[in-house]
Parts: C-alpha cells; structure tokens; sequence
C-alpha cells in the first residue's frame, strides 16, 4: 500500500501559474491511499467511475514513463474532501504511482514524480493544474517553490 497526504498553501497559492513563489505543507490527517494486487493483466478495482478514470489514466501513464505496464490489480481511497483545494486527486495519482513503482522495482525521484503526476492529470485527464501540489505531496514535508525559473528547498 501507498499513501499520499492532502496539501495545503501557506503562502503564494496559486504561484506555480503565474511564475511566484508558494510555501507549502501536507496535511497527514486527510489521505489517498492505493494498494496493487498481482494479476495476470492490469485492471482497475473500484466502485467510483471517476476514481476508476482516474487510476486506468494514471497507469497508461506509468507504462509510458518507465517503458512497461505493471500487471496488477489496481484500488484506491482518500479520505481527502473533493473539490474543497487540498489536491485531492494529486494525491489519488501519486499515491498510485508509488504503489505501481514498487510493483516492478522502480524508484522515482521527487521532481521525476511530481512531473508524471502532473503530466497525467493536464494531458490525460485534461484537469488545468499547476507543479506546486505535486511538488509538496511527492516530497511529503514543508515546500518553499519558485516558479520562474522552477527551485525547490524542501524545510525539515
């Protein structure tokens, strides 16, 4: 299983559009949550037809990026609210993403993974998003971001 917390700006939302800057933090109360069975083909196992979009999106975009699709089964949940502005599905996606990585070995780097996340949600599931999000949950710690030109200082 994989997790991913809910974020929250501090200071700067929504700078990552506009070439500012943004503090950012998670929020590890509020979660999404992905596991990955083996299988003999990907699938996808949830109730909501939404989240199921969500996750088939996300590992076609997984298989891109590493070169090979993850034969598993595929579930999520969050706990996170929707639509209230702590990326909730940023964090569906990323928490999916580290599941399949583990699946067949692969290791992300923290921008490497902030990048794909953001890549699957602006092309694949057409949803306008900017990098801070994806920068503060693939960390998963106190973000200071610069967006022109992008600088990342992660504050313990």
């Amino acid at each position: 299983m994989s997790t991913c917390p809910a974020r929250a700006a501090l200071a700067g939302n929504p700078s990552d559009g506009y070439g500012g800057a943004v503090v950012a933090v998670t929020i590890p109360d509020l979660a999404a949550f992905a596991s990955a069975e083996p299988a003999d083909r990907f699938s996808v196992r949830v109730a909501d037809p939404d989240l199921e979009r969500l996750l088939a999106a996300t590992a076609r975009g997984f298989a891109d990026a590493v070169g090979r699709p993850a034969d598993v089964t595929l579930s999520a949940t969050t706990t996170i609210p929707r639509s209230v502005g702590f990326g909730g599905s940023s964090a569906l996606i990323i928490s999916a993403l580290r599941v399949l990585a583990v699946t067949i070995d692969h290791r992300f780097e923290t921008i490497e993974l902030a990048e794909l996340a953001l890549s699957i949600e602006r092309e694949r599931l057409g949803i306008e998003a900017g990098l801070q999000d994806r920068l503060v949950q693939a960390a998963g710690q106190l973000v200071s971001m610069r967006f022109d030109p992008v600088a990342v200082e992660y504050k313990m």
